[in-house]
Parts: structure tokens; C-alpha cells; sequence
């Protein structure tokens, strides 16, 4: 919406031509434009003739507040949000360092463009940062599913209230899902590396799965000494490290892609802006000499 309205920055625009150019809800697209006006991005015209306009100058609308204002939570896991956490592993768990610091990346990297930006479209590093973007996003959705799956077990296995396997029942379809999207993001955007340690994560994630349905397995059929057990060897922690090294390498390596990126459009602005003074200079002293000639020709 952001895009279509910088784009048509001479006149209000209305709700029905924004939702026939993306094919979208109407339902949907005025709850976005609520949200986003009292963010603060939009104005909202009443009426018939009514319709919407930024509120924002385009260079003022950075990408990462706007994602953070839109979705002011960005949970990854139940454990973001301690007041209504039941994770039993939650105050020992290494997980939820790595995924915040994947959060803020992804974020910081949003933040490092705003709308004008995007609408400039004529340099292609900006299409590789956001393509980038995309490999840490999913990621972090995929981490998200795994610790989700950990904490309806844990919580099952401590308390034996089926309630509690919600997470878990509502993650395991998701998973491989949210695999082949990242499969397909790599094979657009990463490198041989991160393909090659997404396969290894996969891996992991698959014997981590094998572990907590074995232990639910064991505590229906005999009860909570046999599930425990089963935690005891350190299986499920020894996994869970592997897990987090893969992830933390898979993190370094995309940082540094994405710094390489977004040095190259850093210097490919500074380049234009030097294009741009030089052309202005020029014209400058065009129209001086342009002017000077008339004076001459007068005299």
C-alpha cells in the first residue's frame, strides 16, 4: 500500500483502486490502512470522494519501523512473551538468544532503507538486500515451529493435560512446509554453503521431531518415569546444541552477505548523488555561459 500511494504522491487514492491494482480484500486492505494510519503513515479522507495519501514524506518511512509498528509483538516463540509463557525449559533454553538476535538483523537490515528507497527502483543492489532478507526471515519462522513443537511437549509431559500439546500438534504440519520455502528461497538467493547447512538443519530438526514424539509416545503408554527417561540420556539437548550451532553459522554467513550488500548500495547512492551534483554543476555553468553570450550579443 505504502508503495502504491508514494507512487501516486499528486492525489488521494481509494481504497477500491488499491485493492483492484493488488487483487486483494477490501475487508482486509482498510484494516491495514487503520493500522497504518494510526501509525502514523497515512491520511484518511472520509466520504465519498474520500479516500487515502501518506502522511510521510517517503525518505521519512523507514522499512523496519514500519514492520515493527504493523507487528508490534514479532513473537518467533511462546517464550517472547513471558507472562503467558508455559515453556518448562524456558529459563535454561539457549535458543531464544539466537532468535532475537535473528529478529534484530532482520529488522536493522529493514531499517536501513526506507520507502523512497523502493521507490527509486532503478538500483538493483536494493532488489539483492531484500532478497536477502528473505532466506533470515524464514529461518526465524522455521526456529519459531521447532521451539513451538519443544514447548507443547514439555508441557504436556509436565503436567499430562492434552491442552498443552497445542503448539506442538499445531506445528508439525508446518515444519516441512516452512522448509520447502526456505529450500526455495536458498536455491534462488543463498549460496552452495547455506544449501548444503540447510540440509544438515533439516536433518536435526528431524531426529529433534523423532525425540519428542517418542517421549509423548512413552508417557501414554508407560507414564512419566518412562518419558523421563528418555530426556535423561540428553538426546534432545545434545540435538537442540547442534541445532543452535547450525542456526548461529547460518546466521553469520547471511549477516555478512547482507553488509556486503548493503555496502554496495551504499556506495552505488553516494555514486548517483556525485552524478547528480556533477549533472547540476554542469548546467550551472551552462546557463552562465549561455547568459554571458546573450549579454555579449546585447552589447
Amino acid at each position: 500500500m505504502l508503495l502504491y500511494l508514494g507512487a501516486h504522491p499528486d492525489r488521494v487514492v481509494s481504497t477500491a483502486e488499491i485493492s483492484g491494482a493488488y487483487g486483494i480484500s477490501k475487508n482486509h486492505l482498510v484494516r491495514v490502512m487503520q493500522t497504518l494510519s494510526k501509525d502514523g503513515y497515512l491520511h484518511l479522507i472520509p466520504g465519498r470522494a474520500g479516500g487515502v495519501s501518506l502522511a510521510k514524506e517517503p525518505h521519512l518511512i523507514r522499512l523496519g519501523d514500519v514492520v515493527r509498528q504493523a507487528e508490534p509483538t514479532l513473537r518467533l516463540a511462546e517464550c517472547f512473551d513471558m507472562k503467558n509463557n508455559t515453556c518448562g525449559i524456558a529459563p535454561v533454553c539457549s535458543l531464544k538468544p539466537v532468535l532475537k538476535e535473528a529478529l534484530t538483523s532482520f529488522l536493522a537490515t529493514l531499517n536501513r532503507h526506507t520507502l523512497a528507497d523502493l521507490l527509486a527502483g532503478r538500483n538493483p543492489s536494493l532488489g539483492e538486500i531484500l532478497n536477502r532478507a528473505k532466506p533470515l526471515w524464514t529461518r526465524m519462522f522455521v526456529l519459531g515451529l521447532i521451539v513451538d513443537a519443544e514447548t507443547g511437549q514439555r508441557g504436556y509431559l509436565l503436567t499430562g493435560k492434552e491442552e498443552y500439546l497445542q503448539p506442538y500438534d499445531a506445528a508439525l504440519p508446518k515444519i516441512g512446509e516452512a522448509f520447502h520455502r526456505l529450500r526455495e528461497v536458498l536455491v534462488a538467493h543463498g549460496t552452495v554453503e547455506q544449501r548444503d547447512s540447510l540440509g544438515r538443519l533439516n536433518e536435526l530438526f528431524g531426529k529433534k521431531l523423532a525425540e519428542l514424539e517418542a517421549a509423548i509416545a512413552l508417557y501414554r503408554k508407560d507414564g512419566t518415569d518412562a518419558a523421563q527417561a528418555l530426556l535423561n540420556t540428553g538426546i534432545g539437548k545434545r540435538t537442540m546444541d547442534e541445532i543452535r550451532v547450525t542456526v548461529a553459522g547460518m546466521v553469520g554467513a547471511h549477516r555478512s552477505q547482507i553488509d556486503d550488500a548493503t555496502a554496495r548500495w551504499s556506495g552505488d547512492i553516494a555514486f548517483a548523488r556525485v552524478g547528480m551534483e556533477l549533472v547540476t554543476a554542469f548546467t550551472v555553468a551552462l546557463l552562465l555561459v549561455v547568459w554571458l553570450l546573450a549579454r555579449c550579443v546585447a552589447q
